[in-house]
């Protein structure tokens, strides 16, 4: 009795490709790699807090922070106190 080669289809905008154990090609291993790298990169760059919204006593800490005047220190001070000559 002979075993039925399995195959599947590949679909990649407007293309189906027809994957068998047999007849595979170069541009649909290419194909079949870019998917899973492009899954695997989402999967690692994905925002784990996306859509939890902030609570509010962290809403108002940050605005305080944001509204404080930030110190400029001059670069010369910086130099004279670390002991740096340019």
């Amino acid at each position: 009795m002979k075993k039925k080669n399995k195959s599947m289809l590949l679909r990649e905008k407007g293309s189906v490709y027809k994957i068998n154990r047999n007849t595979i090609t170069i541009p649909v291993i290419e194909k079949i790699v870019e998917k899973v790298v492009n899954k695997k990169l989402q999967e690692l760059l994905k925002d784990p807090d996306y859509g939890l919204k902030l609570r509010k006593k962290f809403k108002d800490k940050l605005n305080a922070i944001m509204k404080q005047k930030k110190k400029i220190i001059p670069e010369e001070k910086i130099l004279k106190k670390y002991r740096v000559e340019l």
